[in-house]
């Protein structure tokens, strides 16, 4: 079934890819590949928080088996949904993560280079600075390898803003369901709770990005993580779970942003197919009416992407070599040329090359 619905999904025939999927999930609602799959058809249909959703599903099942191709995959689905709805510095890290898993992907490299720019523009961050950040990861990396972790380490977590409310994953395996004691307030919140093996847990936010409704917050303890969902006072756009106390209030308080898609669809729902065949894809605008403010990336994307869908194989390895190595401003076709030695970085008249990664 899952073959077929693979197959459907190559020729861009989401209908039936869709209805393959599901129906695999009615069976198996925590199959890995089919969660995989439903992710992917989100990200082309441009279903980006359903995609959120799926990939940090296929995620938890994939950390749950160790599978670490599963586990880059999972993290690069997550980067790109939320690179896709502006949330650049989760897009960071998810990408950042997903690349410890897979150093030797060249879509996930690529990409990586895409995100890491576009974080930095945004964050407004020189090149020390993003140099540090990226040096968090192999430090993290590094850590992990020589010493026995702490507790503190041990817990991961994640978040996702939604209309009305907030989850927060805690990923912490094991966890005892009658040790978890959770206190909401208006504007704060703290948990504590246990594991089978008696290890103690604590997370807190004294205070939150914006007001929530205690009685309706609630918690729900998975086999691998427990997870908060906080119930917003006002349906606000949160950038952040912490209150800033250094911008002022009404700066915080963002109307939602209006999505390209409605959530009603549900996974039943799929456009048709196009008659375009082209694996990156989902490399497309978010939404048309960001297509002015992106015109001049995407233009070179798609003229990226089309290049190398057509390309024979030693074009593609020429137009990977020459666009990392030289950071996004060189591509080349010529294999012959490039496979010879480092391509340097082109930078703009009157400005000073960088090196964003190594």
């Amino acid at each position: 079934m899952l073959r077929d619905a693979k197959a459907s999904l190559d020729s861009e025939d989401y209908i039936k890819a869709g209805k393959l999927i599901d129906s695999a999930l009615r069976e198996n609602s925590t199959s890995l590949m089919a969660l995989t799959l439903k992710t992917e058809i989100n990200l082309r249909t441009k279903k980006y928080d359903e995609a959120i959703d799926c990939s940090r599903r296929a995620l938890n099942e994939a950390e749950l088996l160790c599978k670490r191709e599963s586990i880059a995959r999972a993290r690069y689905q997550l980067s790109m949904a939320y690179f896709k709805t502006h949330k650049y510095a989760e897009s960071f890290d998810q990408i950042m993560l997903a690349s410890k898993y897979a150093e030797k992907d060249n879509e996930i490299m690529i990409f990586k280079e895409m995100v890491t720019k576009k974080y930095q523009t945004e964050a407004d961050l020189t090149e020390e600075q993003i140099k540090q950040e990226e040096a968090k990861y192999d430090h993290s990396k590094q850590k992990s390898q020589v010493s026995t972790p702490t507790v503190k380490s041990q817990m991961r977590t994640d978040w996702y803003d939604g209309d009305s409310v907030v989850d927060i994953s805690i990923f912490v395996k094991s966890i005892d369901k009658k040790s978890v004691a959770a206190d909401f307030e208006p504007n704060s919140f703290k948990v504590e709770f246990m594991d089978t093996k008696g290890e103690k847990y604590n997370y807190a936010i004294p205070k939150l990005y914006n007001e929530i409704v205690p009685d309706e917050c609630e918690y729900a303890v998975f086999s691998t993580k427990l997870e908060i969902t906080l119930a917003k006072s006002k349906k606000l756009k949160w950038t952040n779970l912490k209150y800033d106390e250094s911008k002022d209030k009404r700066a915080q308080e963002v109307e939602p942003t209006m999505q390209s898609y409605d959530n009603s669809e549900a996974v039943t729902s799929y456009p048709s197919s196009s008659n375009k065949k082209v694996d990156w894809s989902k490399y497309e605008g978010s939404d048309e009416d960001e297509a002015n403010e992106e015109a001049g990336d995407d233009a070179a994307l798609n003229f990226f992407q089309k290049l190398y869908s057509d390309a024979d194989p030693d074009t593609k390895r020429a137009m990977m070599k020459s666009y990392v190595e030289s950071n996004g401003t060189s591509l080349s076709t010529d294999w012959s040329e490039v496979a010879k030695k480092e391509v340097e970085t082109q930078a703009p008249e009157g400005t000073v090359p960088k090196q964003w990664s190594k």
